[in-house]
């Protein structure tokens, strides 16, 4: 690579997605190298250019849609809209896709209709899951405050679990993930969908936002393309789909095809391990699932589990565990604590590393 000047040439494997909005054909057209008349600032430096995907670590924020600043949300797991995590560092969302119909009841201390959630429809998705009980009580109290009739027309909406505890429309804050993009042209971002809708309904909500056509398509067996290629490509959007569907779009990728992870459910700091969850040991990408559960989720134990010391540790621990470095770290309360500014060193110190391979100063 060469440092100061981002690398354009784009491996014959990588393609770009370029989707017809609406009618949901993708087309795949081979990436032609764009010419290096400029300095592109990658990630925040022009150092990160040359870096393979498997080579950057970013700022996750988990359930980053369940966020305070939303009307009428409930166990709130962050303190900044989506797009206010992304200004402020974090650059990859993981969040929850449930169909939901808005209710003609007022949400009390907001403005905002009460959307209800429809859970014939999501268990009607093949691979649906039984949700927590103690949340399923609480929505259900909620949910029967609504009038039995009136309730519009079946959506797709970002929640926790339960729409009645909070929701916001996916397509609503997708079109902030694109205007962002728009707006920082250097930036990559990756979306995690945890989706109790099916693969078509969730992908309409990024046709409709303007994202189908800004997101990557990872080739299996191919080289993984470098942070610039896919800016270069106009595509610097990784969309996975936690469920794997087979009548998905290439650009809705399987997650665990792609990524390996830590364990999820953790009852103290102390009790963080790396030990294996989903996702094959082979599979290029690492996520470091890095939050402590409690009921209601708990800003304090976050700031500490979010803190330098804590998150070096547990990526140096996971790397010589899982013999893969974390694409992504996850955490609540992500713009909380020293997340941002860890990943952003984890990153540069592998772009160190990168030209010290490859024998630059």
């Amino acid at each position: 690579p060469s440092r100061g000047r981002a690398s354009v040439a784009v491996a014959a494997g990588i393609v770009l997605a370029v989707a017809t909005v609406g009618s949901g054909v993708v087309v795949k057209n081979a990436v032609a190298a764009a010419e290096d008349d400029e300095e592109l600032e990658c990630l925040d430096s022009v150092d990160n250019c040359d870096l393979p995907l498997d080579a950057v670590t970013l700022a996750g924020a988990h359930n980053a849609m369940s966020a305070s600043p939303y009307p009428g949300w409930l166990f709130a797991e962050q303190t900044r809209t989506l797009r206010q995590q992304l200004n402020d560092g974090v650059r990859a969302l993981l969040i929850d896709a449930h169909y939901g119909r808005r209710s003609s009841i007022v949400v009390p201390g907001a403005r905002n209709r009460l959307v209800l959630t429809d859970v014939a429809a999501e268990l009607a998705v093949p691979g649906s899951e039984v949700p927590d009980p103690l949340l399923r009580e609480r929505a259900e109290e909620l949910a029967a405050t609504a009038p039995s009739s009136g309730a519009g027309a079946r959506d797709v909406y970002l929640c926790h679990n339960f729409c009645e505890l909070g929701a916001v429309r996916m397509a609503d804050e997708l079109v902030e993930v694109r205007r962002f993009l728009d707006e920082n042209p250097g930036e990559l971002v990756v979306i995690v969908v945890q989706n109790a809708v099916s693969a078509g309904d969730a992908q309409a909500a990024f046709e409709e936002a303007g994202l189908a056509s800004r997101a990557a398509i990872l080739e299996p067996g191919e080289p993984l393309p470098t942070v610039s290629e896919l800016l270069y490509a106009g595509t610097p959007l990784l969309v996975f789909a936690e469920r794997a569907d087979p009548d998905a779009a290439d650009w809705y990728m399987p997650m665990y095809e792609w990524f390996q992870e830590t364990l999820y459910t953790w009852d103290s700091i102390d009790s963080f391990t790396c030990e294996p969850n989903r996702g094959d040991a082979d599979n290029p990408f690492m996520l470091i699932n890095h939050w402590v559960s409690r009921a209601p989720p708990d800003p304090g134990i976050a700031r500490a589990a979010n803190a330098e010391a804590v998150l070096l540790e547990r990526f140096e621990e996971c790397v010589a565990d899982r013999g893969v470095r974390a694409t992504i770290i996850a955490a609540d309360f992500a713009t909380s604590g020293d997340l941002v500014r860890t990943t952003r060193r984890l990153t540069e110190e592998s772009a160190e590393a990168l030209f010290a391979e490859a024998g630059e100063p």
